[in-house]
């Protein structure tokens, strides 16, 4: 399917990059922790944004256009965060999942921002978009679910 606009470009190279940010962030968490139940998860998450940023990268690529083969600056600064509050805390699992928390927020809002500047003229391409973000939304939501448990069995 070809892109009906050149405004869209930007867009999914941004979702190219978040999804590049997540899955080398989920690499790294996967590295800190020696719970196995995370490590699957964390694979799985990884495993599934490489799905995510394959797609829109072959898209972009049948249009001719740049493929962002990298992680953003941001998604730089969210890994070596993560590495820090890791080292503080000797991995303990509680900071390992508000890491992952928070990068999964951010992840959500960059679904946001593409989806609220996303013009009417590629309204096929919507739904797409928002199956993902819902996939986004759903693993945000069990790394919130984990945390809390994590928190109350701490507490």
């Amino acid at each position: 399917m070809q892109l009906p606009d050149d405004r869209l470009v930007a867009p999914l190279e941004t979702l190219i990059q978040a999804h590049a940010d997540r899955s080398e962030s989920y690499r790294r968490a996967q590295q800190d922790t020696g719970s196995v139940e995370l490590k699957s998860l964390f694979e799985s998450h990884a495993a599934r944004s490489d799905e995510f940023r394959a797609e829109w990268a072959a898209v972009l690529a049948r249009q001719g256009e740049h493929v962002p083969t990298e992680s953003s600056l941001t998604g730089i600064f969210q890994q070596a965060w993560m590495e820090f509050k890791a080292g503080l805390s000797g991995n303990d699992r509680e900071t390992l999942l508000d890491s992952c928390l928070k990068l999964e927020t951010s992840v959500l809002n960059t679904y946001q921002q593409v989806l609220d500047d996303w013009p009417e003229e590629a309204a096929s391409w919507r739904p797409a978009i928002e199956a993902q973000a819902q996939e986004i939304r759903r693993a945000h939501d069990c790394i919130q679910a984990l945390k809390s448990a994590t928190h109350t069995t701490n507490s």
